[in-house]
């Protein structure tokens, strides 16, 4: 008990105080009031940063992460704490506004926030169908001589209710930077079976369960992908970049439902250094960080995601090109064009 309760206390007990305990009472009270009062006018007058575009738009996320229909969070309780929670982000964003006024991050968000409000579509009763078109840059020895192509290819993935996965992968006619004569060319055909489709089929996972990334919690998928990275990932390459080819391989190898693809599009929001260019026409957000490899190749990485949150691009990209080569600068080193995935019943 501090000391003004226990004088509060003994001015109860003691019907007719002494005048000094009055006294020093009535001091007491006087300079909790005075303090309250200087408290209140000094929070007047502190200016509260004013926001800017990047900032508000992470708090708007911030609240449609919670305030977005999730069917599997119905408690009140949940709500509460939901409340608490958005009110405690609001104060942080007001005292320490994020980014700068970008307007292509201020997309990535808007469109991560639009996808929130969607419900979720579920692919588990459908057959889906996803087709991807790919162009690499190979650099292949023939007869002891370096050549540099490209290699064109298509890719088709159907998954099966059932959990039945079937790949089909087509090369199509290399394109080369310089000519290269006609035994070169039936070479490289036949190591890249050009012209031919291969299919794989793979059984249903043994374990129905396996663990997947995914999740329509940004914090936790951050925290995962971070987590992989740090165990796993190579040390010479970038982290920002990492966490981008994460991205792009869950959106890849996985299905991410409305909340998920909101999810992974605020990882995105949130690396570090990443440079955002939004198209006002098409509604598409690219996100991409130019970095130098470890033996002083510069190249820029960078994914493009369409209006409703999809991956529907991957590049990167020679900044300087190959000379030696006829490679010129800007030659993609992988170029991948994804379409949508379709389902049917």
């Amino acid at each position: 008990m501090d000391d003004d309760l226990r004088r509060l206390r003994n001015l109860v007990v003691d019907g007719a105080p002494s005048e000094e305990a009055t006294e020093r009472m009535r001091a007491s009270l006087m300079g909790h009031i005075a303090n309250t009062q200087l408290r209140d006018e000094i929070a007047a007058t502190v200016d509260v940063p004013e926001l800017d575009e990047v900032a508000s738009a992470r708090m708007r996320r911030t609240l449609m992460n919670h305030v977005a229909p999730k069917p599997k969070r119905t408690s009140k309780r949940r709500v509460v704490a939901a409340v608490i929670a958005v009110a405690a982000a609001a104060t942080v964003f007001a005292l320490i506004p994020l980014g700068g006024n970008d307007t292509g991050a201020v997309a990535l968000l808007n469109i991560a926030e639009a996808v929130m409000t969607v419900p979720d579509t579920d692919f588990s009763d459908a057959a889906v169908e996803r087709r991807s078109d790919q162009l690499l840059l190979v650099i292949e020895s023939v007869d002891g001589e370096e050549v540099a192509f490209h290699r064109p290819a298509t890719e088709v993935w159907r998954m099966a209710p059932d959990g039945v996965f079937q790949v089909e992968y087509t090369v199509d006619d290399l394109r080369f930077f310089t000519p290269v004569d006609q035994d070169t060319l039936e070479t490289l055909n036949e190591v890249h079976a050009v012209g031919r489709t291969e299919t794989a089929t793979y059984p249903p996972s043994d374990d129905p369960q396996e663990p997947s990334m995914l999740t329509d919690d940004a914090d936790v998928l951050s925290e995962r992908i971070y987590r992989d990275i740090e165990r796993f990932g190579p040390p010479e390459v970038p982290v920002n970049v990492q966490v981008l080819r994460r991205v792009a391989s869950i959106y890849s190898e996985e299905l991410p439902t409305n909340s998920e693809r909101a999810a992974l599009l605020t990882v995105v929001s949130d690396t570090r250094d990443v440079t955002y260019a939004a198209d006002d026409t098409s509604g598409t957000v690219t996100a991409s960080i130019r970095y130098t490899r470890s033996d002083g190749t510069p190249v820029e990485y960078a994914l493009v995601f369409d209006s409703d949150g999809w991956l529907i691009r991957e590049t990167e990209t020679l900044l300087d090109g190959i000379p030696e080569m006829n490679v010129p600068a800007g030659t993609p080193e992988l170029d991948v064009i994804y379409q949508l995935p379709v389902t049917s019943p």
